[in-house]
């Protein structure tokens, strides 16, 4: 397991905070209820994603480079920076310092706020449908993502 990741993550504002998607990980997507918290919750979700990734045997592609990525009008982008020790030290034993997941297939770290963080990982054809979906409903996909919760509730 690679200890280290970098990936540029694009922050879309929202009415109630911000989304966030990583352009190399289709499929990937967490928010927040302000950029400093989209920007936290972005590294929880890379860090699952990847770690989802690697036990399933599927091929990390290499990181954009910023010049790689598009960013659309109103939209920030931002490197986020992940140490894989940090939230699974289960899978670094030679380095273990007795740290404990969460839940399996959770980061340790995904308590903080968790009633305010949503980490979901789909695959491509879910991503894509949803994509046309939150299109249609004229939503980016975390105010979607939040409206069909609501409405399970």
């Amino acid at each position: 397991m690679k200890q280290y990741y970098a990936y540029y993550v694009i922050l879309e504002p929202s009415s109630d905070g911000f989304g966030a998607f990583f352009p190399d990980l289709p499929g990937t997507a967490s928010g927040g209820v302000n950029f400093e918290d989209a920007v936290f919750s972005s590294k929880e979700c890379l860090a699952l994603h990847l770690h989802g990734m690697e036990e399933d045997g599927d091929p990390i592609p290499a990181p954009s480079t910023r010049d790689e990525i598009e960013v659309p009008d109103g939209c920030r982008l931002a490197l986020v920076s992940i140490d894989m020790k940090e939230y699974y030290p289960d899978d670094f034993p030679e380095e273990n310092r007795g740290g404990a997941r969460v839940g399996a297939g959770r980061p340790r770290n995904s308590g903080r706020q968790a009633n305010k963080r949503l980490v979901v990982r789909m695959t491509d054809e879910e991503d894509e449908l949803l994509t046309r979906l939150a299109t249609e409903a004229q939503k980016n996909k975390s105010e979607f993502i939040r409206d069909l919760i609501a409405a399970q509730a």
